[in-house]
């Protein structure tokens, strides 16, 4: 069925903003990187990007032998100013395999690689392995020249770099450890990250009934899918809304009412989507969104009502929200 008459209405256009990867193309390139301990933070055309989302999955191209083994680590950086960054994520270290396009999940070893609202993120690496001592990253190795790159002097596509100690809170430029100070920028990494656009929003407390997407991204002029999970309801029904989030941050509350739940979305921009049975644990709820590119960049919030018939006084219990923004 058709997303709403509302969306036709709608014309954020953020048509750089809403992209599900952060990075350059991991092609083979040039150059490996002789120096050990610098961190690479992305600064290309492809970032800030904007939330919602969740850096999910990244990929490095390498395909020399001399780094077959060697480790690297992803990190997930919030502008925090025009010209700083500061860590808020680091993911899971890496070794490399030298076999070409290498790709992994990000697996968060400290910090939130959810991206909140409101807020503007780029991501960057290190050639360095970490585990993590409680909440202390500890360095185990120090890699050199894993990732390719091109340069110098090429600024179309830019990577920057830090001397520091890899930290969750470390700020990198203004205030911190200084970008590109030694001379040699202009570097393109064959690095890039995948960024899912569609967040579940708990809600407090968190529901036993979920709302959850098939999809990673609701992709303008494509089918979506969502899925209701009902963890004891064999004989039951919903009701689907959709409306602006009312919501900032994936741990924020919304609207409690009592003997339902936490309403996530803003009071008066929800309109009923669809209702529907719950005849089964896991029951589908296919959405068609409209063919219309105005839409990119909208951030909108779905969530559902869901009534157990089977009980006389049919309890009605509210879901998690489900943040999403709409890609290209």
């Amino acid at each position: 069925m058709r997303l709403l008459t509302l969306l036709a209405s709608l014309t954020l256009a953020l048509p750089c903003l809403a992209q599900t990867e952060i990075g350059s193309p991991t092609i083979n390139r040039a150059l490996n990187d002789s120096a050990s301990g610098f961190l690479y933070l992305y600064l290309g055309g492809t970032q800030p990007s904007t939330a919602p989302g969740e850096i999910v999955e990244w990929s490095f191209f390498d395909d020399d032998g001399s780094t077959n083994g060697q480790r690297v680590t992803p990190f997930l950086c919030e502008q925090t100013g025009p010209s700083s960054w500061t860590v808020v994520a680091v993911g899971t270290s890496r070794a490399s395999t030298a076999s070409g396009v290498q790709t992994h999940p990000f697996a968060t070893l400290v910090g939130n690689a959810v991206m909140e609202r409101s807020k503007s993120y780029t991501v960057g690496f290190i050639a360095m392995g970490y585990t993590l001592n409680g909440t202390t990253l500890t360095p185990t190795s120090s890699s050199s020249g894993v990732v390719d790159f091109d340069g110098y002097n090429n600024f179309s596509d830019r990577w920057a770099y830090a001397q520091a100690p890899l930290a969750l809170g470390l700020i990198l430029g203004t205030g911190g450890a200084p970008l590109d100070s030694m001379g040699s920028g202009g570097r393109i990494y064959s690095a890039r990250f995948r960024v899912q656009r569609v967040v579940s929003v708990p809600g407090c407390p968190p529901p036993t009934n979920l709302l959850v997407s098939r999809e990673a991204a609701l992709v303008i002029g494509a089918p979506f899918t969502l899925e209701l999970r009902a963890s004891n309801i064999s004989n039951g029904a919903y009701l689907l809304w959709i409306g602006f989030p009312a919501v900032t941050r994936q741990s924020s509350c919304g609207l409690p009412l009592p003997g339902l739940g936490d309403f996530l979305i803003f009071p008066g921009s929800q309109i009923t989507l669809v209702t529907g049975a719950i005849n089964s644990r896991a029951v589908p709820i296919p959405l068609a969104v409209p063919n219309d590119s105005s839409l990119t960049g909208a951030v909108l919030m779905f969530q559902a009502l869901t009534a157990d018939l089977a009980i006389p006084r049919v309890p009605l219990e509210l879901t998690n929200g489900l943040w999403a923004m709409l890609v290209r």
